[in-house]
């Protein structure tokens, strides 16, 4: 439901860390996606974007997930199945996240995490978001393994760095203490 939506992408201009393939095929349009090769321009787009709000001392939180809240939702994911050529994601939706049923997506998950951490790795302003909302819906789509393996994850590719950056995990307000 954000077909007119203006922070939409336009027809033809929706990129992601995985670069397209040469087989046709992709649910919302396109070639199917690639899990195995990085997409280059999506990479230059986020080092530019972070790189303005630097310049105007504004802090970019960067979420790594979030959970697909319809069907609608996971069968546009470049992740599900029908969407790859790598023959991975053959999941529901409520399976993306976990480390036993995911249809091989752990590793593809664990990839992008360090490669956008690196990618981001000389920028001051930016703070990661393992998943927004993870609580949702009622059945926790996304388990709190999952979400401490991302951010020992993150805290690896950061070694090094002079200054870690912060680490955010969203809660349900209301359900667990902090």
């Amino acid at each position: 439901n954000i077909t007119r939506n203006t922070l939409a992408p336009l027809p033809g201009r929706f990129i992601t860390p995985w670069a397209r393939s040469d087989q046709p095929g992709y649910a919302g349009g396109g070639n199917k996606f690639d899990l195995t090769r990085w997409d280059e321009a999506y990479f230059r787009r986020l080092r530019d974007f972070v790189a303005h709000a630097d310049r105007r001392g504004i802090v970019v939180e960067f979420t790594f997930f979030c959970p697909f809240y319809r069907d609608e939702m996971w069968q546009l994911s470049p992740l599900h199945a029908a969407n790859n050529v790598n023959g991975l994601g053959a999941v529901p939706r409520e399976a993306v996240y976990t480390a036993d049923r995911s249809g091989g997506l752990q590793a593809v998950h664990e990839a992008m995490v360090t490669r956008i951490v690196q990618a981001l790795a000389d920028a001051d302003n930016v703070l990661w978001e393992i998943c927004n909302e993870p609580y949702v819906p009622k059945a926790r789509m996304v388990p709190l393994e999952f979400e401490h393996r991302i951010a020992d994850l993150i805290v690896a590719a950061e070694r090094g760095r002079p200054q870690p950056r912060l680490i955010t995990q969203n809660i349900a307000n209301g359900r667990k203490r902090v």
